[in-house]
């Protein structure tokens, strides 16, 4: 019997071959029919979007540098990203959808691209912008927005629809993380730094009016005050107050903290104390001097001598109380 089923496979040889050559062939032309028509032909379409979007994902790797980011280059690639992305829509609404199913998964694919320009827009924007960078809730929402990708392209591949981020892009985005966090202590220390200069400066305006009342001219009262024939005991009465305001201007200055940068300020003041504790003792001492002297007729040279080398010094300290609101004024 096998004999005979071999002798007629033998003679028959070519007639089979060629049969199941033809099987072969119309399966392969229904399938290849099949998979361009209908459901099949838009799944085709919509895997094509997918793919476009992964590879445009997967291209983010360009912008690691160790556990942080290449600032300049990850703005380039997601720029360029971002563009590509957004050529995608138009391409998307030219697939026709004539079934449910990938009726579904067209508006599925299209939230999942428009979540994944948002994404690439916002990392722009706060990459681009580290200033804008202050509160841990850019960080909270860019993490949302990546987590929202994962979800959508989660359901998306589960229907068929490859789409995906690589390992690498999900370190880019945590990445971007590291180095907005990095940003964040940075922007605070600066608004720190930033407050104490404010305060600083208020501190060194507020000083300007006691610092008018000091540097005074008192040449005027004092020729007056002789001139009336009165009694100098209200002139050493106003050096007295302006000794106290003195005091106050110093207490000031000493609880200052001195911001980096701002030396020079200090250093000026500094100079106007070294200059005006002379000029105000020595101005005082005078008056006591010569409301109390018993011949001032006797010692009216020495009298005019102390007025004169008093007010040379008062031209100094007006100098370095003119450099210290000349330097203030370039606040």
């Amino acid at each position: 019997m096998q004999d005979k089923l071999k002798a007629i496979i033998k003679e028959n040889q070519k007639f089979i071959l060629a049969i199941i050559t033809t099987i072969m062939f119309s399966l392969i032309i229904v399938f290849l029919i099949s998979s361009n028509t209908g459901a099949n032909k838009e799944m085709k379409q919509l895997k094509s979007i997918g793919t476009k979007i992964s590879k445009i994902n997967h291209s983010l790797s360009k912008g690691i540098k160790d556990l942080s980011i290449d600032r300049n280059k990850s703005i380039e690639v997601l720029s360029i990203g971002a563009t590509d992305l957004k050529d995608i829509p138009i391409e998307l609404s030219s697939i026709k959808t004539n079934y449910e199913s990938t009726s579904n998964i067209k508006e599925e694919l299209a939230s999942a691209l428009s979540t994944t320009i948002t994404l690439y827009d916002y990392s722009i924007y706060l990459i681009n912008d580290p200033e804008k960078v202050v509160i841990d809730e850019n960080i909270f929402e860019l993490t949302s927005y990546k987590d929202d990708c994962l979800n959508t392209y989660k359901l998306l591949t589960n229907q068929g629809i490859d789409i995906s981020f690589s390992d690498d892009t999900i370190t880019f985005f945590d990445n971007i993380k590291n180095y907005l966090n990095a940003l964040i202590k940075v922007n605070k220390a600066q608004n720190i730094i930033n407050s104490q200069k404010q305060d600083f400066i208020i501190s060194l305006k507020s000083l300007i009016p006691y610092l008018n009342t000091l540097t005074e001219d008192l040449e005027p009262a004092l020729n007056k005050i002789k001139e009336d024939k009165r009694d100098l005991q209200v002139l050493i009465d106003d050096i007295e107050a302006k000794e106290e305001i003195y005091k106050d201007v110093q207490i000031k200055l000493l609880s200052s903290s001195i911001p980096d940068g701002y030396g020079d300020y200090y250093t000026t003041l500094d100079e106007f104390s070294k200059l005006y504790t002379p000029y105000i003792e020595s101005f005082k001492t005078a008056l006591i001097f010569d409301n109390s002297c018993v011949d001032p007729i006797k010692n009216k040279k020495e009298i005019n001598n102390n007025y004169k080398n008093i007010f040379s010094k008062y031209q100094d300290v007006l100098a370095s109380y003119s450099k210290f609101k000349e330097l203030l004024n370039n606040l």
